[in-house]
């Protein structure tokens, strides 16, 4: 009877992750050797490496019931399969499905530790937080090295509100394993959030060392300074963000910083203010008049997703007179917005494109808000189905930090009618009150998307 032998090349072949070429030579050595579970052991990892992880279990099921000595951990590679197509099924939103299927990894093994922080994980998502808790911590009693269970504990002391807890969580997993990124930047977001911007700052200034091109970071990052009043270590952050950066990102970023340093000279950014970052611009009753918004419609079934109000894209293009208008008034808008600083000039983009929705046929008497998330600016245009001249709407602009930071003053409350149009930047969101009829309430959006230059 021939020795069941171990195959040094085809071991060499998967340290260096040549998995299909190591397939190949073990299905030609199965040819011979039908019965050497160390052949189907190496399969089942070479399956695992190129992701196909139903393979994997069924190939290590094949091993284990050759090999009688249980030369390898074939329960804990199999239960880490089940764990990985699980998270597959995850991250397609199918919690239900992964569930089941991380209830598997524990088949042989109930204190398998990933298992045990992917049910956890889903209790959470579920919003079981005691439950998540208890699992999580069974985890880490059975593995108190196993960082990621920590940052699951975190995110669940988060969410019930113990502040104290979270941050302890996050420094336990960073100090398991300091370059982990997920667990420094959690750390940094949680005290960003929780308004404790010094350590924030700290924290995603370390988060920085390891992904130094994070958007959410960098953005996060800039706020924090801004809040401790350390605009030109945010100018300096911004003056880092490259090419690969979103630019609209980037550009509020810029915004944010401009209006804020003004809040250290005690400069007070007025409305009335030829270089205001908020403006408000007569239009000639001779666009208005001749607006027709129905032959200008885009066609996109998409957006048909409102139960509250309709929204239609508009292809201004069919409204030249109108765009004409909004991009000339734009121009002369970003002129004086620029000359208000010098360092905004530098870092404000200058190239935009240019979308446009009508919102429309409200079923209540709230007038919603809406603007694309990739605007740096945007013009508000009120409509009016009944032709009412200068009926005046009642405008509020509130900054989207006000909840963050004392930023009361920089909120606006003001009247715009029919022959107006309205340019402010995306960080304010605003709300419309008014007495016409909830159907009758409609408005154009305007919105300046940066463009690479």
């Amino acid at each position: 009877m021939n020795k069941i032998k171990k195959n040094p090349q085809i071991e060499e072949l998967i340290r260096e992750k040549s998995f299909k070429t190591a397939i190949d030579l073990i299905d030609t050595t199965l040819k011979n050797s039908p019965n050497n579970f160390h052949l189907y052991y190496y399969k089942s990892l070479s399956e695992a490496g190129l992701l196909n992880y139903q393979s994997a279990i069924e190939l290590s099921l094949k091993a284990k019931d050759l090999d009688k000595k249980n030369t390898y951990p074939y329960d804990d590679s199999i239960s880490n399969y089940y764990v990985k197509i699980g998270d597959i099924e995850l991250n397609k939103r199918n919690i239900k499905d992964a569930e089941s299927i991380y209830y598997k990894s524990l088949e042989s093994n109930e204190s398998f530790v990933p298992g045990l922080h992917s049910i956890a994980t889903i209790e959470f998502l579920k919003n079981n937080l005691d439950k998540a808790e208890e699992l999580f911590n069974k985890a880490i009693k059975i593995n108190n090295k196993f960082y990621i269970s920590y940052l699951g504990l975190a995110n669940v002391n988060n969410k019930k509100g113990d502040f104290k807890k979270a941050v302890d969580c996050c420094k336990k997993a960073i100090s398991l394993q300091p370059n982990h990124f997920e667990s420094n930047y959690l750390l940094a977001t949680t005290y960003f959030n929780n308004k404790d911007y010094s350590s924030a700052i700290e924290a995603f200034r370390n988060s920085q060392l390891i992904k130094p091109d994070h958007i959410e970071l960098n953005s996060s990052l800039i706020k924090s300074l801004i809040y401790e009043k350390k605009f030109d270590d945010a100018y300096k952050v911004i003056n880092t963000l490259d090419k690969s950066t979103i630019v609209s990102s980037k550009s509020l970023s810029s915004s944010l910083l401009f209006l804020n340093k003004n809040i250290d000279n005690n400069d007070t950014i007025l409305i009335k203010e030829p270089n205001s970052i908020i403006h408000k611009i007569n239009i000639p009753s001779s666009i208005i008049d001749n607006i027709n918004l129905t032959e200008a419609y885009f066609t996109d079934d998409r957006l048909n997703i409102y139960n509250t109000h309709k929204v239609n894209i508009v292809d201004m293009r069919k409204l030249d007179v109108l765009m004409n208008f909004i991009n000339v008034n734009f121009q002369t808008f970003l002129d004086n917005f620029f000359s208000k600083d010098n360092l905004l000039d530098k870092y404000y983009p200058r190239e935009f494109g240019l979308s446009c929705y009508h919102i429309h046929s409200f079923e209540s008497d709230q007038i919603l808000p809406l603007h694309d998330q990739k605007s740096a600016l945007n013009a508000l245009i009120l409509l009016n189905t009944d032709n009412i001249k200068n009926y005046v709407y009642k405008i509020s602009l509130k900054l989207a930090e006000s909840d963050n930071y004392s930023f009361k003053t920089y909120d606006h409350n003001f009247t715009i009618d029919q022959s107006m149009v309205l340019f402010f930047p995306s960080f304010y969101s605003f709300q419309i009150d008014t007495d016409i009829k909830k159907n009758k309430n409609q408005y154009l959006i305007c919105n300046f998307i940066p463009t690479p230059s």
